[in-house]
């Protein structure tokens, strides 16, 4: 659960900075850049932990046995995510070809395909080492990414980033729903009731005004 609340914080941070990056080329790249690894990350953390659930819960009779218990909206959950994976998903497709498991003949592939006039920018600073920006291999991971809808590469984009978005969602409110079924019975009292106090945190900007910026300065103090 944890993973999955980070992961999509930083990954909806980077979408925000695609949008916002405006028309400075180096930037937009460099958000892309951003937006495809936390994609990868995402998605990879979405797989290992549906196989987790799978093994961890469902075949070891957990699901039998609380069944009964979870609510049908954590049940439901639980049937949309397995019935997401139960298909040739485009989060087991990032996950075995680009994520974990990354495979060069791919990316080896898609760069045969590109037309001789085609140009892609290097980003290469004398001040910073963390604003190099390799932006070739990004570029190809995005068109092998999207297949054969390159005319179309930012709703495709979208519609990935749409896709393990909802997952996380979905993910989420399954593995609440049975931590909050697991705590009340085993470690609160009969009236269903945890032990414990309230604890009040303040709440920090939207999710829609957070940005994750590439060309930052680097820490105060720094020395290279």
């Amino acid at each position: 659960m944890n993973d999955v609340n980070i992961l999509s914080t930083l990954l909806l941070a980077a979408h925000n900075e695609v949008k916002l990056a405006g028309d400075e080329a180096a930037k937009r790249s460099a958000a892309m850049a951003q937006l495809t690894l936390l994609l990868k990350l995402t998605a990879g953390r979405l797989y290992e932990a549906h196989k987790l659930i799978n093994h961890g819960f469902s075949a070891r009779g957990f699901l039998t046995k609380y069944k009964d218990e979870l609510s049908d909206g954590t049940i439901g959950r639980l049937k949309d995510v397995n019935a997401y994976f139960g298909t040739k998903s485009v989060i087991e497709r990032i996950r075995q070809k680009f994520a974990f498991h990354i495979d060069a003949q791919l990316l080896d592939n898609e760069y045969n395909t590109l037309p001789d006039n085609f140009v892609c920018t290097e980003y290469l600073s004398e001040q910073f080492h963390r604003h190099n920006l390799f932006h070739m291999s990004e570029t190809l991971t995005i068109l092998r990414l999207i297949g054969e809808h390159k005319d179309k590469w930012q709703e495709q984009i979208d519609v990935i980033f749409q896709d393990i978005t909802t997952i996380c969602v979905k993910m989420g409110l399954f593995l609440k729903g049975f931590a909050e079924l697991f705590l009340t019975k085993y470690f609160g009292n009969e009236k269903g009731e945890i032990p414990g106090s309230a604890v009040y945190v303040s709440d920090d900007p939207s999710i829609d005004e957070m940005r994750l910026p590439y060309f930052s300065q680097p820490p105060r103090g720094y020395s290279p």
